[in-house]
């Protein structure tokens, strides 16, 4: 009797259901996992948690980083500095 009964669980992990054997095919149609393929769902459920969104922001980070040049020397001396436009001709 207990080789008829079937335990699957949701790709999501939120639900459980206990079924027999002859169930079995029409929850999977419906998305759910057997408790032996539990890796699988567990795989799919940590993509779930992390979503990406956090990956994606470090990679770009890390991509900006790559494309950007940065100069280390020491800057050119100047009397004059000049930040925006505004009082460009009062300077000149």
């Amino acid at each position: 009797m207990s080789n008829d009964i079937v335990t699957l669980i949701s790709r999501d992990g939120k639900d459980k259901i206990v079924c027999f054997k002859f169930m079995e095919e029409c929850f999977q149609k419906e998305g759910y996992v057997s408790s032996k393929n539990i890796h699988i769902s567990l795989l799919h459920l940590l993509y779930k948690l992390f979503n990406f969104r956090i990956f994606r922001k470090i990679n770009f980070f890390f991509a900006l980083c790559l494309r950007c040049k940065f100069f280390f020397k020491e800057p050119k001396c100047s009397e004059t500095v000049i930040f925006d436009s505004e009082n460009i001709t009062a300077i000149e």
